[in-house]
């Protein structure tokens, strides 16, 4: 099954930035609460995010500079798939930040135990993403 790559796009970039907006005001609350916590935790988030948000922005940028309305077909799956692994991954990051009081080293050891896994799940999303974007219809 085919469809619109214009509404596919869309429909990604707002799961994206509707997602990172509630995590960016954590981190935006913590650093006016408490500047060192919230330094270490920028160190953390910027690179946690800023890769896909970077592949989205740039992607719209490159269609606006083209001048014509994109009409091209993607496989719903492709987009399914990387829709899905997007959301999931925007969950986990606030499942962490919501769950950072529980663990007792703090937020800034929390988040770096996290890196390991946080970042194979990083890869699959954005690894969807480059499929998804990349992809030709036939």
């Amino acid at each position: 099954m085919w469809m619109a790559a214009r509404s596919a796009k869309k429909r990604l970039a707002l799961v994206w930035f509707l997602g990172v907006l509630p995590l960016f005001a954590f981190v935006l609350v913590l650093s006016l609460t408490s500047p060192e916590k919230g330094a270490r935790t920028w160190a953390w988030f910027l690179p946690t995010v800023m890769p896909n948000l970077s592949l989205i922005v740039g992607v719209w940028v490159a269609d606006s500079r083209a001048g014509k309305a994109d009409d091209r077909q993607v496989d719903v799956f492709t987009y399914r798939l990387t829709l899905g692994l997007s959301a999931f991954y925007l969950c986990t990051i606030g499942v962490l930040f919501l769950t950072h009081p529980y663990h007792p080293q703090g937020l800034a050891e929390w988040l770096r135990a996290s890196q390991p896994w946080l970042a194979a799940l990083q890869g699959l999303a954005s690894l969807a993403m480059g499929a998804f974007y990349v992809q030709r219809e036939p």
